[in-house]
């Protein structure tokens, strides 16, 4: 997957239960992945929140979305946290 500026990533999880080996040169089908982030839903989601913000605070949330998909601020807790104060 690409990230928001490009850069290719694969992220591995180990889930509950007994470990499956993967083959050498075997591949892991489509349906065992997930895409990295929907913007569009993150996004939808968002608008009861900015409706209820003054411009202040919807500088302050989109300063904190940037920060954050671009890995350098914290969690959407604490963003939501922060915001809905």
């Amino acid at each position: 997957y690409l990230n928001l500026v490009g850069d290719r990533y694969l992220e591995l999880l180990d889930r509950p239960g007994p470990a499956k080996i993967q083959q050498p040169d075997s591949r892991i089908g489509s349906d065992r992945t997930e895409p990295a982030l929907n913007l569009d839903l993150l996004l939808g989601g968002l608008k009861p929140v900015i409706r209820g913000l003054n411009p202040d605070d919807v500088n302050a949330l989109t300063s904190s979305l940037i920060q954050i998909l671009q890995g350098q601020g914290g969690n959407l807790e604490s963003l939501f946290a922060r915001t809905s104060s």
